[in-house]
């Protein structure tokens, strides 16, 4: 009599029966997956490619590929269970064996905050056909190809402090994580060795939504231009791009901001300098990812006129002398008059301001022998 299928596999359907629809859960043989044994007719599964944050954890358990028992592979973990209910957005729960070196450099990434993306995250899960009379790849990532993740905040990934007894040797660690997809992929599911089906997993990846934060806030001749971005489920690179024109034709670009990729929004912030006093700027904020670049709407405001500060006037033996202070590296020019109502148009420039050092600026000239009043303005440029 042909042995029965012993993994535990359970396919629970909501209504007409899909493998879109299904739960793909597996309880697993720890103990044939440290020690494969062809006649034992229980699933085994392993986690080929893992990494955290910036370190890749080392494949250093070797065990036999249950499909071709004479063939030995490195993995990183033995799993003794994975629960996914099959729907795309939701998560996939594993819970693993590994060695006391990769015990040691999880504990080492959970004393550490702010986890980046996993960029490669592999699994394995093999079960047994008992009509056929063959070991199969039952469950992993299409093609066999490393999918990008992320490390769920909850349920936590943990791992235990003593060594697991079941078995012994080699010596290993229990565990247990969830993984989210960072973005749209397909996982194969086979229900036997002869029937795969592709599921997906992840959210699709989406240009970028862009949105211009009007009224930026301004400070002499400088500006901080925002805005908010949804990278769209991939990690995208955010930018401003401003300028005196109004469509910003050929206008300069601001520095790259990375965002990591996920499905939420995020404020963006850029400052940008020296800009021309009582002048209307223009500006609009973009973001690129892998799909492509969106670009918000664009708004203007009008930076400030110089803010003086006068710190002495001087007359002495006929020569005036003006100093004030404003932002380093202006260009001031000085005019005069002998009535303060005559026109703008119609003042005397009287000549430049000298910087004498940064943001201090001198204006020295002669004045009439006559005791007439003089009025002086201070323009910039």
């Amino acid at each position: 009599m042909r042995p029965v299928l012993g993994a535990i596999l359970l396919l629970a359907f909501a209504g007409f029966p899909s493998p879109a629809a299904a739960s793909i859960d597996f309880t697993l043989n720890v103990d044939n997956g440290f020690a494969f044994s062809s006649d034992v007719h229980i699933a085994v599964g392993y986690i080929t490619a893992w990494t955290l944050g910036s370190t890749a954890l080392p494949a250093d358990l070797s065990v036999q590929n249950p499909t071709n028992p004479a063939q030995f592979m490195n993995v990183v973990a033995v799993l003794s269970s994975e629960t996914w209910t099959g729907n795309a957005t939701n998560p996939i729960s594993f819970d693993f064996r590994v060695s006391p070196n990769n015990r040691d450099e999880i504990l080492i990434s959970l004393a550490t905050t702010n986890q980046p993306p996993v960029p490669a995250l592999n699994f394995q899960i093999y079960n047994y056909d008992s009509e056929l009379d063959v070991w199969y790849l039952a469950f992993g990532p299409e093609g066999g190809q490393p999918v990008s993740t992320v490390v769920a905040a909850s349920p936590a990934l943990t791992v235990a402090s003593s060594a697991a007894s079941d078995p012994a040797s080699p010596v290993n660690y229990a565990g247990s994580v969830t993984f989210e997809a960072a973005a749209l992929t397909s996982l194969d599911y086979s229900s036997s060795s002869i029937h795969t089906v592709s599921e997906p997993w992840g959210l699709p990846v989406t240009p970028p939504a862009v949105t211009t934060t009007p009224g930026p806030s301004i400070s002499a001749n400088t500006a901080t231009l925002q805005g908010t971005v949804n990278p769209g489920n991939t990690n995208a690179t955010v930018y401003f791009q401003y300028g005196t024109s109004p469509t910003l034709a050929s206008s300069p670009y601001s520095g790259l901001q990375p965002v990591a990729g996920d499905n939420s929004l995020h404020a963006i912030s850029e400052t940008i300098r020296d800009l021309d006093y009582s002048t209307v700027y223009y500006f609009r904020m973009l973001a690129s990812n892998s799909i492509g670049t969106s670009t918000g709407a664009i708004s203007s405001f009008t930076s400030l006129q110089p803010v003086y500060s006068v710190t002495g006037v001087q007359l002495t033996n006929h020569v005036f002398r003006l100093n004030f202070t404003n932002e380093s590296n202006g260009l001031f020019s000085v005019f005069m008059s002998t009535n303060a109502r005559t026109p703008l148009p119609k003042w005397r420039e009287a000549g430049a301001a000298t910087e004498v050092s940064p943001g201090q600026y001198t204006f020295a000239t002669n004045s009439p022998a006559t005791n007439a009043a003089l009025f002086f303005r201070v323009s910039s440029p």
